[in-house]
């Protein structure tokens, strides 16, 4: 493979694939994307994300079924054999438990809302009530149609999209007037694998403002490079495009 015969690693890991029928040494990967891309930052949680949308997620029609029998066999193998941690493949959507946001959980939100910010009220803006996470996926899956995963925490995602596809939600709630700043921060991205990520933003009133969206191997190198996996607003915004924008009224006196 002559250097710069491809044009993104994602490319170069699709010729590897193919050129080896799926039988994939991550030693031999990682030598040939640091001969093309000697900057990348490419690492075993890069590999395990293409090697799961090879075999079961959005690549996976670009690949024959020895193909993708092979790379699923030599993750297992791997697994087996290697004592090393090695981020865990997310499991298939129909392996997910998924709830819709019905009328009656969007009205709850609603009520959880108002509770909260009667409680900042009376003690004096001092005193916050941590839901702004859950606020912010429930309207974000309300937005766009997306289920609500049952059990975030083990699968690694909070939603699936109508196509199946993994959804990681971020949200921050701005504490002034006007949207959060993009000086502030996420909070820690998991290592678990998953399609793309949703960062919600909404005012100080719990009311969504907009959501921007990042698919993970745009995210990932961005994460992977933060100590603490948890990029600033204005950096997840680079790598994301603005996909919904509401249009709020003035804060109520």
């Amino acid at each position: 493979m002559a250097a710069g015969a491809f044009p993104t690693i994602k490319a170069l890991v699709f010729a590897v694939i193919h050129a080896n029928r799926g039988r994939v040494d991550y030693a031999s990967l990682e030598e040939a994307v640091l001969a093309h891309f000697p900057d990348s930052a490419f690492k075993k949680t890069h590999w395990s994300w293409y090697r799961y949308q090879s075999t079961k997620g959005r690549f996976a029609d670009e690949f024959s079924t020895p193909e993708k029998q092979n790379l699923t066999n030599s993750g297992r193998s791997r697994k087996r054999h290697s004592k090393a941690s090695i981020t865990p493949q997310a499991p298939s959507s129909s392996e997910v438990k998924t709830i819709p946001i019905s009328d009656e959980t969007l009205a709850a939100t609603k009520s959880v809302i108002r509770a909260a910010l009667r409680y900042e009220r009376v003690t004096g803006g001092t005193r916050k009530v941590g839901i702004t996470g859950e606020v912010g996926e429930v309207l974000a899956c309300h937005q766009l149609g997306l289920r609500l995963a049952v059990d975030p925490r083990s699968q690694g995602f909070d939603a699936v999209d109508a196509d199946g596809k993994h959804v990681q939600i971020k949200t921050r709630r701005s504490e002034s007037a006007g949207l959060p700043r993009n000086a502030g921060r996420l909070s820690r991205f998991s290592k678990h694998p998953f399609d793309y990520a949703l960062l919600v933003l909404l005012d100080r009133q719990y009311r969504l403002a907009e959501i921007w969206r990042a698919d993970f191997e745009d995210l990932l190198p961005l994460v992977d490079k933060e100590k603490r996996r948890n990029p600033s607003l204005s950096a997840f915004k680079r790598a994301a495009n603005r996909i919904c924008t509401v249009a709020l009224q003035e804060d109520p006196q």
